[in-house]
């Protein structure tokens, strides 16, 4: 529904705080757009409602909601003068003497310093938009003050930076240790010094780690009562991980309590990688667009660990694919194969698209799985992806398209 613009003399901007007398026309009234929450150590959460009367002559609505950041998480509902709510539905007309209230939980974890955003409401209003403002100030319980092994720098580096454009909130904050990248059986190990930003604690380990990875934390200098202001952290991945990325968040924490009651917690983002035995060296193969009829090829070659490392001449492969249509996915696997060489030096995988059938068109994606049969990894996958056209090789259609 459309609303036209304010006319009220009490209201200014679509705020009439402290007019109770109707507005002419479609207006909220609300006694602030504004939450501040002071300050909050990094990790606590608040929650906070907005109440917007529709204090005008006619009903208001609002079109458009734009959430401040992936910090906050917001329902918002029409509330009658009985009391009774309904999640709101965008646009929908809310009537003279209802309410619209939208309420917020912040979750500060991931955010230091001045925080100030605003949830925005778009509508046919005076102003074009209504903003509700969060703010706090945000401090970190623990900060990182020293590191000892792990990843080489420029590589950590790298890794902290993917992660934080990833959308980790403790990457962001600058909080991550990573382990870089060990062998199957050979055991890795970082170290670091934490300094509490809210005076002396305890801490311990409030959660499980990936597999292979473990974590103790150790108070420097404690008082009688076991609390300090410094403490040393050791991340170990055991020789009993197997192959592959570990990615996780580390909880720690204490026994002071924030402004909920719960435990202040600080996090601290983990990451380590334990490099296969036999690694493709493109483990994504793409086959581009593939006419109907023609032959179609793309191969890699693997990385070993060690020449000690003894892969079986023939091994068994398993190609498995599915072509997307607008009926859903369709299972066509039969349409690729795989052969394995290693004759006279490192392995290598051709994955082909054979003959592709004739009308059958649309993205398709799929996986070869080659079983190596090694005590220290059964298998090694390669991926691939591409478009089967429909068409022969002369670009003319020669059945019905998406099978």
């Amino acid at each position: 529904m459309h609303v036209r613009a304010i006319t009220a003399t009490c209201a200014v901007l679509l705020l009439a705080a402290g007019c109770s007398r109707p507005i002419e026309g479609p207006a909220f009234r609300t006694d602030s757009l504004r939450a501040d929450f002071g300050h909050l150590w990094e990790g606590e959460t608040r929650h906070h409602v907005f109440r917007l009367e529709s204090a005008g002559t006619e009903p208001i609505a609002v079109e458009q909601r734009l959430d401040a950041c992936g910090c906050t998480s917001v329902e918002w509902y029409e509330v009658e003068p009985d009391g009774s709510r309904a999640v709101y539905e965008r646009g929908a007309p809310i009537e003279p003497g209802n309410a619209l209230e939208v309420e917020l939980t912040f979750d500060s974890r991931g955010r230091s310093g001045e925080f100030e955003k605003a949830v925005s409401l778009y509508g046919e209003f005076q102003s074009g938009k209504i903003e509700l403002v969060l703010a706090a100030q945000i401090d970190p319980v623990l900060v990182l003050d020293g590191l000892e092994g792990g990843a080489p720098p420029m590589e950590a580096a790298l890794s902290l930076q993917q992660q934080a454009l990833s959308g980790s909130a403790d990457a962001a904050a600058g909080r991550a240790l990573d382990l870089g990248t060990t062998r199957p059986g050979v055991r890795a190990s970082v170290r670091a010094d934490l300094t509490s930003r809210a005076g002396p604690l305890v801490l311990h380990v409030g959660n499980e780690l990936p597999q292979g990875l473990h974590a103790t934390i150790a108070p420097v200098d404690p008082d009688a009562d076991g609390r300090s202001e410094h403490f040393r952290l050791e991340l170990v991945l055991g020789e009993e991980a197997t192959s592959g990325y570990r990615i996780g968040d580390l909880e720690l924490a204490s026994d002071r309590l924030d402004g909920n009651g719960e435990p202040l917690r600080s996090w601290i983002r983990v990451t380590a990688r334990v490099a296969p035995l036999v690694e493709p060296l493109q483990p994504n193969l793409d086959l581009g667009t593939v006419a109907s009829g023609v032959r179609t090829a793309r191969a890699t070659g693997f990385r070993l660990e060690s020449p000690a490392v003894v892969v079986p001449g023939r091994p068994m492969i398993e190609v498995r694919a599915a072509l997307e249509t607008s009926e859903g996915e369709v299972d066509v696997s039969d349409w690729f194969s795989a052969v394995w060489s290693a004759d006279g030096g490192a392995p290598t995988l051709s994955l082909w698209a054979d003959a592709l059938p004739p009308g059958r068109s649309g993205p398709f994606e799929g996986v070869a799985i080659v079983h190596l049969g090694l005590d220290e990894q059964e298998e090694v996958e390669v991926r691939f992806t591409g478009t089967a056209t429909g068409l022969d090789a002369s670009g003319a259609r020669v059945g019905a398209d998406g099978g």
